[in-house]
């Protein structure tokens, strides 16, 4: 037995195919356009909910005036050295940081190698973060130790850096990262807007010192931040369905509420009346028709007797 396709068989006319080609190129069209909604939707949505991943602030230290005026039995009541760092946005004059979004403070001091540094030991470093009203809502204190370094070890690095060192290459410095805050978050009411950094002892010796903000996605942010493709995919996918679904059932709702209703037609009557008036044509044609036969026939009959 043999498989019949009949819509392969079929000849295909022009017009169904042009209509065919034209619901195609509509069809692929609103694709696109619901995909660069979708596109753009989730640019607008990652934009606005996620926030940078880190922030970094110069913090530049003011060091106190130190007098030496204490006997040597006695530790110096030293001065903090201070510095005000500013966490506003130049734009809008605003926290760059975002509501709700946990944090981690890394303070980051890029120190010489130097005798007094190595002298000094033990020192405290403070952080005082307030919001625009200058009140603290957040508070961290620190203590900080040079990294040591044994009189054999200091040689033998100085030797095997000798070449990089003399050409400036490298710089005979430490860098102490000091976490301050492991995880800390501010709500809309209570954001952090400057901070107040300090520096129990002001002869500690700095190159740098910057404040860090690193931000802790968790979440949906997680997602979207180190998922970027695949959540990016997905969102677009979820959006192009809903949209279809949406379009489909408004178009439905619309064209129900909406279309022309015409009365019943009864069938049999309409089919009676055409047969009539169907009738009355033929006998309305066939009149002319008859009387032509009559008066041909009653010629042919008149020319007979006129013979005779």
């Amino acid at each position: 037995m043999a498989l019949e396709l009949p819509f392969l068989t079929r000849p295909v006319h022009l017009a169904d195919l042009k209509r065919w080609l034209v619901h195609g190129c509509l069809a692929v069209l609103a694709l696109l356009a619901m995909g660069c909604v979708a596109i753009l939707a989730y640019a607008a949505l990652y934009y606005v909910y996620i926030p940078p991943l880190s922030h970094e602030f110069p913090v530049y230290l003011q060091y106190p005036v130190v007098h030496y005026h204490s006997p040597p039995s006695v530790l110096p009541a030293w001065n903090p050295a201070v510095a005000y760092v500013a966490l506003d946005s130049l734009d809008n004059g605003g926290s760059v940081l975002h509501s709700g979004q946990v944090y981690q403070v890394t303070l980051t001091l890029t120190v010489p190698r130097s005798p007094a540094n190595r002298q000094l030991g033990n020192f405290m470093v403070g952080l005082d973060l307030r919001n625009a009203a200058n009140a603290t809502v957040g508070q961290a204190i620190r203590p900080v130790l040079l990294k040591y370094e044994s009189t054999l070890m200091r040689t033998v690095s100085s030797m095997l850096w000798m070449i990089p060192l003399a050409l400036g290459w490298v710089d005979e410095a430490h860098t102490i990262p000091v976490a301050l805050f492991d995880s800390i978050s501010f709500t809309r009411y209570d954001m952090a807007t400057h901070a107040l950094l300090t520096l129990n002892d002001p002869r500690v010796q700095t190159y740098l010192v910057t404040l860090r903000f690193d931000a802790k996605f968790s979440g949906l942010r997680y997602w979207m931040y180190y998922w970027s493709l695949t959540s990016a995919v997905i969102f677009v996918l979820l959006s192009v369905l809903w949209q279809m679904g949406f379009g489909i059932l408004s178009w439905r709702v619309l064209s129900k509420y909406t279309q022309i209703t015409y009365p019943p037609v009864d069938m049999s009557e309409s089919a009676d009346q055409l047969l009539e008036d169907d009738a009355d044509t033929i006998q309305r044609t066939r009149a002319p028709m008859d009387s032509l036969h009559r008066t041909l026939s009653s010629g042919d009959g008149n020319d007979d007797v006129l013979s005779e």
